[in-house]
């Protein structure tokens, strides 16, 4: 019984510990953001950002997701303005024009270091 409580302390401290450890990594990361490029039709578009939404959520982070616009179609387009609206963090950029939809101001990343 005794050694059955050790093995069962070893390891709520091995997870506590690993706990520890993927939070400070995540921390570290914390300014990276997620950036989208996106061209012509995307059927998925709308679960890859309510995805990187829970990723950012359950992960505790202040990133920001970007959507690039290189040329996608409408329906694209509109989910993508829709979920801008919905949430604060995420940001539509125009390749083409060069500017956010509505939050210029917090465009400031540079196109020829993009992590796709």
């Amino acid at each position: 019984m005794m050694m059955l409580l050790i093995i069962l302390l070893l390891l709520i401290l091995e997870i506590f510990i690993t706990n520890i450890i993927n939070i400070s990594k995540h921390q570290e990361d914390a300014s990276d953001n997620i950036l989208i490029s996106l061209k012509g039709h995307k059927d998925d578009i709308e679960f890859m950002l309510r995805n990187a939404v829970n990723d950012i959520k359950w992960k505790n982070t202040h990133k920001n997701i970007i959507c690039i616009d290189y040329g996608m179609d409408e329906e694209t387009k509109k989910i993508c303005s829709l979920m801008c609206k919905d949430y604060d963090f995420i940001y539509l950029k125009d390749k083409t024009k060069g500017k956010l939809d509505d939050k210029s101001s917090v465009w400031t990343y540079d196109l020829s270091c993009d992590k796709i």
